[in-house]
């Protein structure tokens, strides 16, 4: 009888830490379930950031909450049902779509159009193509200039700390 409890070993008890960290460890081993961890606090942000907007205004679209009176009522899709009813609102919807539409389709086709001309140039190549980016690179140092600049001479008129600086 003796022998048989000399002969056995005992189970090491592993702590809840322990588990954890050992959870932890081989679980950060692996490249996605790391990528999921450090991008989760970011993810929550940003679902908070977006979704309690859209959610509360799909709820308060459903009611006849004005911005002057604290009581409101829920009155279900009452207010879509106006809008559908509503001829003007049927013509700015119709007005959105064609303006949207004709705005990609043009936009897409001269991109196009430049994209194919720019790759035919061979002489002065790179210059063409960063006078193109001159639109998109020019605007920040323009609006920041201290002598014709929009930005400091409104800057300059607030009544702040930003006034005293010597821009």
């Amino acid at each position: 009888m003796m022998s048989a409890i000399n002969n056995t070993t005992a189970v090491p008890h592993t702590t809840h830490r322990q588990r954890l960290k050992k959870w932890w460890s081989t679980g950060l081993e692996h490249e996605s379930i790391l990528g999921y961890v450090l991008i989760a606090p970011m993810l929550l942000v940003v679902l908070g950031l977006i979704g309690y907007p859209f959610v509360s205004s799909i709820y308060y679209s459903m009611t006849n909450k004005l911005l002057a009176q604290p009581e409101y009522e829920f009155i279900g899709l009452q207010n879509y049902a106006s809008l559908l009813n509503d001829p003007i609102f049927i013509k700015t919807l119709i007005n959105t779509f064609n303006y949207s539409v004709t705005a990609v389709v043009i936009k897409l086709l001269l991109g196009l159009i430049m994209a194919l001309c720019l790759n035919e140039i061979v002489r002065m190549r790179r210059i063409i193509r960063a006078a193109f980016l001159l639109p998109w690179v020019a605007p920040p140092p323009s609006a920041f200039s201290p002598g014709s600049g929009c930005l400091i001479p409104n800057l300059a008129s607030l009544p702040t700390s930003c006034s005293s600086s010597d821009w």
